[in-house]
């Protein structure tokens, strides 16, 4: 499935985007500069949609001021995991918790975009193109990026295509299934039947890849659900030769205005989910796993 060219951007913009993804080279663990001579770099990218609240994943307990705006909204101090004499993990974040003191977590605090408007649609617009202001039909900037390296391959993995990867570089989609697995009868016969059909033979071929890749085992009764389906493909896919060295996955469900919590509560149940499915990630990528997560104020 291929995304559509991208439109309305002025050559300052792109200029000034380009420069910022420059600026990721400086991140340990990522190579931009490389990446086309080598095959070995991979990329996950998770978006939490919906604007996670980083000052309750990543607590500045060391701030004096916290507690007389966040007071309820900040767990009890013998329960945080404590990074340094500052700032400190939620307490649901066990398992990133274990990756930063092994030094495969690195955490990039309170950055933030031109963008200062109250609408989450807007604010994820801009962060996904990589532009200063929210627009209808831009490109995202993973997309700008992987038109530059001719050996980068990315797939979505979801029921659509995210922003961050639409423009004119075409990437891969995949979603888990959602009907009963078809058995191998009934797709040599579709083989055969586009075997010489130059738009529905290749997109067949690249269904049947995936299928391959992620394992007919994720169509069955007990197959993962979810994000964890999503998880499961993403590490499957970036360790397949010849499968793609990117990916974006989507994770709902953060836009916790009601219930918030502190060590309990609507945002202690998305912490735990994303640190289990991170850990997951770890697992399923083993030695080539390096995990950078920034957080927008």
């Amino acid at each position: 499935m291929s995304s559509k060219p991208s439109q309305g951007i002025n050559r300052r913009q792109f200029i000034k985007a380009a420069t910022l993804l420059a600026g990721a080279g400086s991140l340990p663990g990522l190579s931009w500069a490389n990446s086309a001579i080598s095959g070995e770099n991979k990329l996950a990218v998770i978006i939490l949609r919906g604007a996670m609240d980083g000052l309750s994943a990543v607590i500045p307990y060391g701030d004096s001021a916290l507690s007389g705006y966040r007071a309820a909204l900040v767990p009890a101090d013998n329960t945080l995991l404590k990074l340094d004499n500052y700032f400190a993990l939620h307490p649901a974040f066990s398992g990133l918790y274990q990756l930063q003191q092994a030094g495969e977590l690195g955490i990039v605090h309170a950055v933030a975009s031109a963008y200062r408007e109250r609408s989450h649609f807007d604010g994820q617009n801009v962060l996904e193109s990589g532009l200063e202001t929210a627009q209808s039909n831009p490109s995202g900037w993973l997309n700008r990026a992987i038109q530059f390296q001719s050996q980068q391959q990315a797939m979505a993995l979801g029921q659509s295509v995210p922003l961050i990867l639409r423009g004119q570089a075409s990437v891969g989609s995949w979603a888990p299934a959602v009907l009963p697995a078809t058995n191998d009868d009934t797709l040599s016969r579709l083989q055969s039947l586009y075997n010489n059909d130059s738009f529905l033979g290749p997109r067949l071929q690249e269904a049947l890849n995936a299928r391959d890749i992620v394992g007919t085992a994720m169509g069955g009764t007990r197959a993962p659900q979810g994000f964890t389906a999503l998880v499961d493909a993403a590490a499957n896919f970036l360790n397949a030769t010849g499968g793609p060295n990117i990916v974006v996955l989507e994770n709902d469900g953060w836009d916790t205005h009601v219930n918030q919590g502190a060590a309990q509560g609507n945002l202690q149940r998305k912490f735990t989910e994303l640190d289990t499915s991170i850990t997951q990630l770890k697992t399923g990528l083993a030695s080539r796993f390096f995990c950078a997560i920034s957080h927008p104020i």
